[in-house]
């Protein structure tokens, strides 16, 4: 089976390496085929790699990518929004425009990839259309998703807390055996 083929569009260097690494490190499932800091640079990486899916920012520096997706979308790859924006305008805004799906910069990187390879799946079903046709299906599939990236989260939270439970213990159990050999029995 082919590898997902990924075009990674922020204008950050530092945000590109981080998700060029996390990607690729998931080979043979999905590879970075290619990143771009502008719009424009992503348009002609498009057309030159054909990628699957476009994990894009919304905010490029002083551009920004709402107003430019139609043309990212009309290359016939999927796009993901990442973002830090939390406003529910601008993400209803981003799937009216063609995005696949939003996913929050903050949230765990098993999230992103796991709707990269979504995205992929959905490639090729109309967006506009089976929106307008089937609204529900969309809002069941994105509760669907949402609902697992906060079960994931209440878990991780729950692990951390343990360990700062074990710590404690620990530490706990530390200061006893100091006692115990300072003042012995």
């Amino acid at each position: 089976e082919e590898p997902v083929r990924v075009l990674l569009v922020d204008g950050h260097d530092q945000v590109l390496w981080g998700l060029s690494k996390l990607i690729d490190g998931e080979k043979p499932r999905m590879t970075v085929t290619g990143t771009a800091k502008t719009v424009a640079q992503a348009l002609a990486v498009l057309r030159e790699k054909r990628p699957d899916v476009v994990v894009l920012d919304l905010f490029l520096g002083d551009e920004n990518s709402l107003e430019h997706l139609p043309a990212l979308r009309a290359s016939g790859a999927a796009i993901l929004v990442l973002t830090g924006a939390r406003d529910t305008e601008i993400h209803r805004r981003a799937m009216q425009g063609g995005a696949r799906t939003v996913v929050l910069k903050e949230e765990p990187a098993e999230v992103l990839l796991h709707e990269i390879e979504r995205a992929n799946e959905w490639r090729n079903a109309p967006t506009e259309h089976a929106a307008r046709l089937h609204p529900f299906a969309r809002v069941a599939a994105r509760s669907r998703r949402r609902c697992h990236a906060l079960f994931l989260r209440a878990v991780l939270q729950h692990l951390l807390v343990l360990r700062h439970v074990g710590r404690a213990l620990l530490d706990g159990l530390q200061a006893v055996h100091r006692l115990a050999v300072l003042r012995p029995f």
